[in-house]
């Protein structure tokens, strides 16, 4: 893959998300703060989760973005290459891998009762960071690297984040998705 299909990849994922969270905007608040047990998260906590998360990536493209001397590349001859620790949490976040996970306590979400207003910030977050992609597609990925924000002895690089929003943000949709299809939720 190279970084034009991995910015492509992101950004028409990243759509597809926006268009699948305005499935929950027919629930109520009820609805939304629902838990089978106390225990797993209601739909509203899996999006403030994905907030809370993507607020913070949102925070570090925003800053670095502005650095106008970033590596450039040309997006259909550089390959993608994800890092040691990248590829190891692309692995523990992708959808495909069903085992139970906690988050770090930094990623949390916010505990409150939820109304519409968490999906809006969903969205927002999502419009910001595709554009700012978009408009920086040109930039090498690959050798822009951050610090986790779980750990700072952890690099990832953009390559790595991009991928690691993508299944991330699937994966909290999907479990969102299988809430809302339990033969408890509320009819109301």
């Amino acid at each position: 893959m190279n970084i034009k299909e991995l910015v492509e990849a992101f950004l028409n994922d990243t759509n597809q998300q926006i268009i699948e969270i305005s499935a929950f905007n027919k629930l109520s608040g009820n609805q939304l703060n629902w838990k089978y047990s106390s225990e797993l998260w209601s739909i509203a906590e899996c999006i403030s989760h994905l907030n809370v998360t993507n607020k913070i990536y949102l925070s570090e493209f925003e800053s670095k973005f502005k650095d106008r001397n970033l590596p450039q590349t040309d997006p259909l001859n550089t390959r993608v290459k994800h890092s040691f620790f990248g590829r190891l949490i692309i692995k523990a976040v992708d959808p495909s891998n069903q085992k139970k996970m906690k988050t770090f306590k930094i990623f949390n979400p916010v505990q409150k009762d939820f109304g519409k207003e968490v999906l809006e910030e969903f969205v927002l977050i999502q419009k910001k960071i595709s554009e700012l992609i978009l408009n920086n597609r040109n930039i090498n990925f690959n050798k822009i690297k951050m610090s986790s924000p779980a750990n700072k002895l952890i690099k990832e690089n953009y390559s790595d984040l991009l991928e690691i929003i993508k299944l991330h943000n699937k994966r909290h949709m999907n479990q969102a998705i299988r809430i809302l299809n339990d033969k408890n939720f509320p009819q109301e």
